[in-house]
């Protein structure tokens, strides 16, 4: 997969698309502060000299890092380039059109799809093969609530579209399902709902920074206490408060606590913050806002940032810890314990007020899929292959993910769908010439 991702990319690359230098690039050039410049993990989106990368220069692995992770520049008007090249080529394409079903002849064998126009136009497509790259079931919640790991409280904020129709049309063809429960790609945990009700603020100095992002921050702080469903006390402990990936070191060390969890904040903690601000901003890039700057008195912000949050009835505001318990159905003294585990000074038993909070895990899509082999066809139970079904894309991810574990590191999604594309494709279009 690894060599195929790069082939892939070169060939995308080949048909008009570029990508400007590597991010870790930028990181090592400019340092965090080059990375963090207009809010977490921020990118030049229009840099004087987007120093392109260039096809030929893509596929060379271990040697001076160029190639080895690629952000996209002004990827819209790539994208048409690609589309454009496509069509020169010869290729067809049916825009705003979905597929209903696959088509079998008499002996059960695939002959292509049936497919469907926003303008209500229907089609048969036959083909001698078909490769099924619909992204996953992220933007089902059925689907996420039934075959997700970890819960079914993930914030999905991926792509709408992605409702596992390509997953579905496989199973029912006879692809095995392969890791369909892995824990769904998830790099930033937060409150429960985003916060959009207050605008931008600016301070003193000209820096502009958003209370919204406050219950974004709070959900990953290492001055909180930390509570799993089951009442279960935990830490943060791959928590890096410089680390631009965001909260809980961008979320992926902590799969095994699944999609939710509370945090609770005493009145003496957060009267700190209205006093003399966060200690640390635990934004990720998936952020509201413009983050709020470590060390800045909040004043009254942080009590009407947590009122608004108790409005929209993912915090409460409870004057014992004996209050929580019950509020949350925990047996009393629960949440005390957990404040036994506390490494803040501030954040104690017996402080006049608490707030709890309701976080979750952002999801960006689904990381399981079918089973597929070393050409991306899909896999029966039997372990027989479908021979002209191919599978790209987040519909196999789960080819290189594990139930039971965490979305591993950013990137790999953009290696398997490079990979897996590029030898479907090859694959596919081999079968079908013969």
């Amino acid at each position: 997969m690894v060599p195929a991702s790069g082939l892939g990319l070169q060939k995308i690359m080949e048909y008009g698309m570029a990508f400007t230098k590597s991010m870790m690039g930028l990181m090592l050039e400019g340092g965090m502060e080059g990375m963090t410049e207009g809010g977490p993990m921020a990118l030049p989106t229009t840099p004087e000299d987007p120093d392109l990368l260039t096809a030929d220069s893509v596929y060379t692995f271990g040697t001076d890092g160029e190639g080895t992770s690629v952000s996209y520049y002004q990827a819209e008007k790539y994208f048409d380039t690609v589309y454009d090249n496509y069509i020169a080529n010869g290729g067809q394409a049916l825009l705003s059109t979905t597929v209903t079903n696959l088509t079998y002849d008499d002996n059960g064998n695939i002959t292509g799809v049936d497919a469907q126009g926003d303008d209500g136009t229907t089609y048969h497509v036959a083909a001698k093969a078909v490769v099924l790259a619909t992204g996953g079931y992220g933007g089902n919640d059925e689907l996420m609530d039934e075959w997700a790991g970890g819960g079914d409280d993930w914030l999905y904020y991926g792509w709408q579209g992605n409702d596992g129709d390509g997953i579905v049309m496989a199973m029912d063809a006879g692809a095995a399902p392969y890791n369909l429960d892995a824990y769904p790609m998830s790099h930033q945990r937060m409150g429960e709902q985003f916060i959009t009700a207050f605008e931008v603020q600016t301070t003193d100095d000209g820096t502009q920074w958003s209370p919204n992002d406050l219950t974004v921050i709070l959900a990953c702080n290492p001055d909180g206490v930390f509570v799993e469903n089951d009442g279960t006390s935990f830490r943060p402990e791959d928590y890096d408060a410089y680390n631009p990936m965001g909260g809980f070191s961008g979320a992926m060390g902590t799969y095994s606590i699944g999609s939710s969890y509370y945090v609770v904040y005493s009145a003496d903690q957060l009267q700190a913050y209205a006093e003399s601000g966060l200690t640390s901003n635990a934004m990720g890039f998936q952020n509201v806002g413009l983050g709020i700057p470590t060390g800045m008195a909040l004043g009254d912000w942080v009590d009407q940032v947590m009122e608004q949050a108790v409005s929209q009835g993912f915090a409460w505001k409870v004057s014992s810890l004996s209050e929580g318990d019950a509020l949350l159905g925990f047996e009393d003294g629960t949440l005390a314990a957990a404040y036994g585990t506390s490494t803040s000074d501030a954040n104690a038993d017996g402080s006049e007020y608490y707030y709890i909070m309701k976080c979750c895990g952002l999801a960006i899509s689904s990381c399981g899929g079918v089973e597929v082999n070393e050409n991306m066809q899909a896999v029966r139970e039997d372990g027989t292959a479908i021979e002209n079904l191919f599978v790209a894309g987040n519909d196999g991810f789960g080819n290189i993910m594990a139930t039971g574990a965490e979305y591993p590191i950013g990137g790999d999604a953009g290696m398997w769908v490079f990979g897996s594309g590029y030898i479907a494709g090859e694959q596919a279009a081999a079968l079908a010439a013969g």
